[in-house]
């Protein structure tokens, strides 16, 4: 058997390590955003505890605020735009349709990630709406979905997230561009410019 040269070792570390890093979970300032982008990820928080995101409830809960990031009202039709959270595993749990509305342009929605799952009376769009998971403060994946019209799931957004930081946001800036930074002071429904 021959013996392994360091150059030839350090080689087959760095083939290794590329591959694996392909599976796991990037930094929290690693992103992986899609192209399409009508809608979008804009800010997000998992791991909350105090004010300012209060639902109508009274409760401190996770939040995905997601961002109509076109110049043209988007019509949301029943069973057409999902988002989901796929665990480390790649689990994901069944994906939670927004409900019908029209967003108009540069519009915010807040999606409290409470397990919930319902829209509630409230009139106001930035509280009325609970999904049906919650987010990992560990680390995660967010994929926001639309279905076509011939019924094909495609992907709209999505982010690889780190470890979180109790009570501080992780969002673009601006508003539906492709940089993301942690805010210490989060901005749910409002814009991150």
């Amino acid at each position: 058997m021959q013996k392994l040269t360091i150059p030839l070792l350090l080689g087959v570390l760095l083939l290794l390590n590329s591959c694996v890093k392909d599976r796991t979970f990037a930094p929290q300032n690693s992103i992986n955003t899609a192209s399409s982008g009508e809608i979008v990820i804009n800010e997000f928080m998992a791991n909350e505890t105090i004010a300012p995101s209060i639902n109508e409830f009274g409760t401190a809960s996770d939040w995905i605020e997601l961002y109509n990031n076109t110049d043209y009202t988007i019509n949301i039709k029943s069973n057409q735009w999902y988002i989901d959270t796929i665990s480390a595993l790649g689990n994901a749990g069944p994906a939670y349709a927004l409900p019908p509305m029209a967003l108009a342009s540069h519009q915010f929605i807040l999606v409290w990630c409470d397990k919930l799952n319902e829209v509630s009376s409230n009139p106001d769009i930035l509280k009325s709406i609970h999904s049906n998971f919650t987010l990992k403060k560990s680390s995660g994946h967010l994929i926001l979905t639309q279905k076509n019209s011939s019924g094909i799931m495609t992907t709209s957004d999505e982010i690889y997230y780190g470890a979180q930081t109790t009570d501080v946001s992780y969002g673009r800036q601006p508003d539906g561009s492709t940089v993301w930074k942690s805010f210490t002071k989060p901005t749910p429904g409002t814009s991150n410019n």
